[in-house]
């Protein structure tokens, strides 16, 4: 809503009128008028004023922000526009102190079944095995190793392993709710000083070509790694 403009009488000032020019101006101000001065005339002209308004209130979706309409998602929860929290990957989910006390206990369960084993081996498919062992007879086993619920849940791939192993396994601490693994894997319980066989993977072999590739590649990789513990100065390239 606006005042509409109005002009006030134009005052001339003569050399009488000085003495109270000043209180003239601040009736002027009282009245929020703006003075427009020349050689010969002082003219006031009231200004149009736009009445205040209480401003609106904003939207739901600019007051609580869900990441559209220009909004920045701050938490990590649940929304009417996101009704799922965003799934981490597996980096940022794993405990690293709690994997590396699992790998330590399920290497020695598995050197106590005749496997020798390799952690952090790469896969032909890009894939990265927690765990790559090898039997005398030439089995291949692979095991995941999951620190928390989180990440096993991070970790959407998992099944991508089996092609590159006899038996596919996963490995976790006592106290991990295993009623939510893949019952068609095999299940170890270890902490930093043991590992235990609860549940014996299902087989399912590799053909000859798989398993001759899958060998090579461990066994390079042990004799790298073993070179570079021999030689730390040397590259690899």
């Amino acid at each position: 809503r606006f005042i509409p403009f109005a002009a006030l009488s134009e005052v001339a000032l003569s050399s009488p009128a000085v003495a109270g020019a000043s209180a003239f101006f601040s009736v002027l101000l009282r009245q929020k008028t703006i003075r427009t001065i020349s050689p010969w005339r002082l003219t006031t002209i009231r200004v149009a004023c736009r009445v205040d308004e209480e401003a609106a209130p904003a939207p739901a979706c600019q007051q609580q922000s869900h990441g559209h309409n220009g909004g920045t998602m701050t938490e990590d929860r649940p929304s009417a526009t996101n009704p799922d929290p965003p799934v981490l990957s597996a980096e940022k989910t794993r405990d690293y102190e709690r994997a590396r006390a699992i790998l330590r206990g399920t290497q020695r369960l598995l050197r106590s079944l005749d496997f020798e084993s390799v952690s952090e081996a790469s896969l032909a498919n890009g894939r990265r095995a927690d765990i790559l062992a090898i039997r005398r007879d030439g089995e291949i086993w692979i095991v995941e190793i999951k620190s928390s619920i989180a990440d096993f849940r991070a970790d959407q791939k998992w099944h991508e392993y089996r092609d590159y192993c006899d038996a596919l396994l996963f490995a976790v601490a006592p106290d991990f709710p295993a009623g939510i693994l893949p019952v068609d894997t095999g299940l170890i319980f270890a902490d930093a000083y043991a590992g235990e066989m609860v549940r014996t993977p299902p087989q399912h072999p590799l053909p000859a070509a798989r398993r001759k590739a899958v060998t090579i590649a461990l066994a390079r990789t042990a004799s790298m790694r073993l070179h570079a513990q021999r030689d730390p100065g040397f590259g690899m390239g």
